[in-house]
């Protein structure tokens, strides 16, 4: 049986609550040591919260989310900028940034042997979304995630239209939108 069967998210929390307990030798303690304490019990703390959160309690809101048109022309200007904004995967639209085609992983990018070309050209480059419900679990998310398929995921109610909107070429594998409750 597992402690989770167990015991409740609350009763773990105390339990964490009870082994950091400052006493007196506490005092002694060196900063660094007493930094390190509250790192590790906050940690632990996060950890047995996940259990309780869904994808909609930490989702980056789209309209905040750096999108790039299918129709951009990759330019050595451009693939820098790309590289210097320091993210690794980039959704990909179609006319309205609301039109999800793919995810670009600027990986993909690295050794292009041509520039001035736009990322419609290069649609095999593009990976299909994990496409979820907000109200899909973290642990589940973590799951799919670890599958290796994607480390992205587009969160929507609207899972069909969604889909829609996906690239799917008959020179690639077919696109595989995991659509999830």
């Amino acid at each position: 049986m597992c402690i989770r069967d167990r015991y409740s998210n609350d009763d773990l929390k105390n339990l964490v609550e009870l082994l950091f307990v400052p006493n007196e030798s506490s005092e002694e303690l060196h900063s660094e040591r007493k930094t390190s304490i509250g790192l590790s019990k906050k940690l632990i703390t996060a950890a047995l919260d996940i259990r309780s959160l869904n994808a909609g309690h930490v989702m980056q809101n789209y309209e905040n989310a750096i999108a790039i048109d299918i129709n951009q022309t990759l330019t050595e200007s451009f693939i820098k900028k790309l590289r210097e904004d320091g993210y690794s995967r980039y959704p990909v639209y179609k006319g309205n940034k609301h039109y999800v085609v793919g995810i670009l992983l600027v990986k993909k990018l690295i050794g292009l042997d041509k520039f001035n070309i736009t990322l419609n050209e290069i649609q095999s480059k593009l990976r299909a979304p994990l496409v979820i419900s907000p109200n899909k679990s973290l642990t589940e998310l973590f799951v799919e995630f670890r599958k290796g398929n994607s480390h992205i995921a587009l969160v929507t109610d609207q899972i069909e239209e969604v889909k829609k909107h996906l690239i799917t070429s008959k020179s690639e594998k077919e696109v595989q939108v995991s659509a999830m409750d």
